[in-house]
């Protein structure tokens, strides 16, 4: 289980360079901490009266490894960079269309998405750790455990050992640019009547094969304690 903010829309909102960083934090806090966790874990508590519950963490988007380019795409698909606030970031607009004049970006404008994502990574994190424990301990049956997954900063989003899928960039020399699913993602898109415009590039930011590996292996680790207890019911053989 896991909060929902980091769609499309959410990385939009957490990659804005022209958002501060205290405005961040409070709305990380409010969707990720007791505020709003608190009332979903009871619900889910409440429905699935058996179930271990897991309350995974997120990771920081971007850091000092995310290639420039990538980061321009990125922040460009996401909506966090429009032509009206790009020249304030040294990134150069078409004087004749008004449009962001390509994949180009600064330092200046990763550093900003850096902060960004620690700052969103360290208060949910935080937040979801909270209640978490907190509900875990209201609610009894020692069921619910938050999960951090361990993402550095070479596993951010076009670092060199991403463990995020990029935007799918045609034409722009991007390593691992296209991820594992683009094609047959690619023909399924390409049947549908009137095919949305974030339909090809809806891997993006997601976790590739390796991310989604690391989330299994950190759940399997937290749920370890349970194993004892599942085996004798759910084996399906037992030693004599």
């Amino acid at each position: 289980f896991n909060a929902v903010i980091a769609d499309a829309q959410g990385v939009g909102t957490i990659l804005n360079p022209t958002l501060a960083e205290a405005e961040l934090g409070r709305r990380a806090q409010q969707l990720c901490g007791p505020e709003t966790m608190d009332g979903r874990l009871a619900l889910i508590h409440q429905r699935y009266p058996n179930a271990r519950i897991v309350l995974t963490g997120y990771f920081p988007i971007v850091s000092n490894q995310s290639d420039l380019t990538a980061v321009a795409v990125l922040l460009t698909n996401v909506g966090a960079l429009s032509a009206a606030v790009a020249p304030a970031f040294g990134v150069p607009v078409d004087p004749i269309t008004g449009a962001i004049a390509g994949a180009v970006t600064t330092h200046v404008l990763r550093d900003k998405a850096v902060s960004n994502s620690a700052v969103f990574h360290a208060t949910s994190t935080s937040a979801l750790m909270t209640s978490a424990i907190g509900s875990n301990q209201r609610l009894g049956g020692n069921r619910i455990r938050f999960v951090p997954i361990p993402f550095t900063a070479q596993n951010a989003y076009a670092a060199p050992d991403t463990w995020l899928w990029l935007v799918p960039t045609p034409g722009v020399p991007l390593p691992n640019a296209v991820d594992e699913m683009f094609d047959a993602r690619l023909r399924a898109c390409q049947s549908v009547p009137n095919m949305p415009p974030g339909c090809i590039p809806a891997s993006m930011g997601h976790p590739n094969v390796k991310g989604a590996l690391a989330y299994a292996n950190a759940i399997m680790g937290a749920l370890a304690e349970f194993v004892p207890m599942w085996q004798p019911l759910h084996a399906q053989t037992k030693s004599l």
